[in-house]
């Protein structure tokens, strides 16, 4: 009778976690993550979502400031459609050549507007929202510039530095993620990997730096290889019917 509650407990603790880590949709801060930056030449960038992202999803990309209640006008934003597909979680986007909307490619959906990312005091945001000028949440940032009052305005967003969003000093005109991609135990667990500035290769100076960088490198992010809760649900199906069989056996030879 022990090990029949004990099992039941277990199956019953799986199913709850069922849809955890990176099971859902985009809904606020760290559920992506910038992993490439490049102001030089026509200007690219690329993300990693940590969660999956549902078809027909919209992401706003924009690098104008933000004042802890609105954005200011003058600089670009570029609408992301996902597409009609379900993006796994670990997925690395990429757009390049965002400095023109005529020459704005991307590896998965399709996008509107352009962005052109500056090699200083520059932050590019992604958020979610009714339209381009109403956030209704933040989901990341990155950014060239730590020091105020030319690095980015993070109140009203949810973002922290070192948590969830990328903030490097020095005015860089590429920055490049260099760190793990597989064997951590969920996805939310790169945040901390993606925004440890040890984790990142840049380059700055004068002329087109991004020679070394590009195409940004776009192998999936991959989690470490532990049962799925759906898989530890199931075996704890079949325990249980096994017991269950063996019980009823057992109790019908002893009224033969």
């Amino acid at each position: 009778m022990k090990m029949q509650w004990f099992v039941a407990s277990a199956l019953t603790v799986g199913m709850m976690h069922i849809g955890d880590d990176a099971f859902g949709d985009l809904v606020g801060p760290g559920d992506i993550a910038f992993v490439g930056f490049n102001a030089d030449g026509d200007d690219d960038f690329a993300f990693v979502t940590l969660v999956e992202i549902a078809a027909n999803s919209t992401v706003y990309f924009r690098d104008d400031e933000w004042d802890g209640t609105s954005f200011n006008t003058g600089e670009g934003i570029i609408t992301w459609d996902s597409g009609v597909s379900l993006i796994d979680a670990g997925t690395v986007i990429t757009f390049s050549d965002t400095s023109s909307s005529g020459t704005l490619s991307l590896s998965h959906g399709s996008a509107t507007g352009s962005v052109s990312l500056a090699g200083d005091n520059e932050a590019l945001w992604a958020y979610l929202g009714s339209d381009a000028d109403t956030p209704t949440a933040f989901l990341s940032v990155i950014a060239n510039e730590a020091d105020a009052p030319n690095s980015p305005d993070l109140t009203n967003t949810g973002l922290t530095d070192g948590v969830n969003a990328q903030i490097i000093d020095g005015d860089e005109d590429v920055m490049a993620y260099t760190g793990l991609r597989n064997n951590l135990s969920s996805f939310a667990a790169y945040a901390a990997q993606i925004s440890n500035d040890a984790n990142w290769t840049t380059a700055d100076g004068t002329g087109d730096q991004s020679g070394g960088f590009l195409p940004f490198n776009a192998t999936p992010f991959e989690t470490a290889n532990v049962p799925e809760p759906i898989s530890l649900a199931m075996v704890g199906c079949g325990i249980l019917g096994m017991m269950l069989g063996r019980r009823r056996r057992h109790a019908r030879s002893s009224f033969s």
